[in-house]
């Protein structure tokens, strides 16, 4: 359980700028509803990166990473600095945000070699090696890592898996230790940008968000823009990319890429200020290659009140039936097009999208400054 002195040490040992920065703000605003002391070892432009009001409250202690590390390289950095903090911190609460598989079972190893009770550890990429088809050696031994630390679990601390769905999978598939549970990073902090209204006549805006690649099925956006080109040649849709596109040969000229020569991570303001102007949240995620790991984009739709357009898929299946219709839901690429060209039914839905996203965002909310995190183990 959390210690009573109530001093949280948080490590993020190689994030880039940027990168999970929503995330991380959601923590902070629930530990700081909590009135806890921060400190947080990580980089300086990770550091940076955090808005002012939560700079100020925070104790900054700089780990001077390279990300330009790889491979051995970045398993010893985060490695060695993480385990030195966590044993340097041992009677305080702490807080692992990202870790590498072989280092996260480390640390459970560790919880009980040195008695170690209040050290609690994120988890979400790190899993994506478990759905993972390929065969390597480095593949297979961090499926094995993630096996064997979700099995040993921690002592007297928590391991947070970020969405409910995916823990209930993991649950369901790998039987994980007691410690296992989740976390939702929706902190209050989070108020919708504005109540979006569809007028009619309005062209309407589909927004796909985060880094594009092949396994979030990026490319299906190109099928989509070429199938619609009419409408989209006509100003009665647009389609628009914010985030760094990370699949060859990217996106079709009729695709509005809004960082097309910043190919890099975007910080939070330029998400609200793409986000206000959009009024769907896209994805083409398939079954397999996310089955372990929860979407980020799916909290931002959340956060900032945008209604959901998405392959059909459990993770979506989900949360559309534990909050009711948040968006729109298509078993495949023709009906989402058929969706798309049918603009009456979007204007006359959209009012009742928004009020769902918004009461799942309040229940979000409050479960999450209840959660494992913030109270006992």
């Amino acid at each position: 359980m959390p210690n009573k002195n109530n001093e949280f040490i948080l490590i993020e040992p190689f994030r880039r700028r940027y990168e999970h920065l929503d995330f991380l703000q959601s923590i902070l605003s629930g530990l700081i509803q909590k009135k806890s002391k921060l400190i947080f070892w990580t980089s300086k432009p990770y550091f940076s990166a955090l808005e002012y009001k939560f700079r100020k409250q925070i104790d900054f202690q700089e780990l001077k990473f390279d990300d330009t590390l790889v491979g051995i390289q970045r398993f010893f950095f985060s490695l060695c600095n993480t385990l030195a903090i966590i044993l340097k911190n041992r009677k305080k609460n702490i807080l692992v945000l990202s870790s590498l598989p072989v280092v996260s079972l480390i640390i459970c190893l560790f919880s009980y070699l040195f008695n170690l009770k209040n050290i609690h550890l994120v988890i979400n990429g790190e899993l994506t090696c478990l759905a993972s088809k390929r065969s390597s050696l480095s593949i297979k031994f961090d499926k094995l890592s993630c096996i064997l630390f979700l099995k040993i679990g921690m002592n007297n601390g928590r391991i947070l898996i970020i969405s409910e769905k995916i823990y209930r999978d993991i649950r369901s598939d790998l039987k994980p230790h007691r410690s296992v549970t989740f976390i939702e990073p929706i902190g209050f902090f989070h108020n919708p940008l504005r109540e979006k209204t569809i007028k009619k006549n309005t062209c309407i805006n589909f927004l796909s968000l985060g880094v594009q690649n092949v396994y979030k099925n990026s490319f299906e956006f190109n099928k989509l823009a070429l199938t619609l080109n009419k409408n989209l040649s006509q100003k009665r849709i647009m389609f628009n990319v914010l985030g760094k596109i990370d699949f060859e040969p990217g996106f079709v000229k009729s695709v509005n890429v809004l960082n097309r020569n910043q190919n890099k991570l975007l910080d939070i303001k330029d998400f609200k200020d793409v986000a206000s102007k959009n009024h769907y949240l896209i994805f083409f995620l398939d079954e397999t290659k996310y089955r372990y790991v929860a979407s980020g984009s799916f909290f931002d739709a959340l956060k900032y009140n945008l209604p959901i357009l998405a392959l059909k898929n459990s993770f979506f299946d989900f949360y559309f039936s534990k909050f009711g219709s948040i968006g729109y839901l298509c078993s495949d690429i023709d009906e989402m097009v058929n969706l798309i060209n049918d603009p009456k039914k979007l204007l006359k839905e959209y009012k009742s999208k928004i009020k769902n996203l918004s009461e799942a965002r309040k229940y979000m909310s409050q479960r999450f400054l209840k959660s494992a995190l913030f109270t006992s183990a």
